[in-house]
């Protein structure tokens, strides 16, 4: 095997890497972001 092949297969195998997150289907930022919560204030509470 020369060395063209070896380089050949090392840049399949980083694109590879690369572009698995892209093709997953379960990503984070597809999810609705939480609701965001907000501080009351319990010293003026009757």
């Amino acid at each position: 095997m020369n060395e063209g092949w070896i380089a050949l297969i090392i840049v399949c195998a980083v694109l590879i890497g690369a572009l698995m997150p892209l093709l997953r289907k379960d990503r984070p930022s597809d999810k609705p972001p939480p609701r965001s919560e907000t501080l009351r204030d319990w010293r003026n509470e009757k």
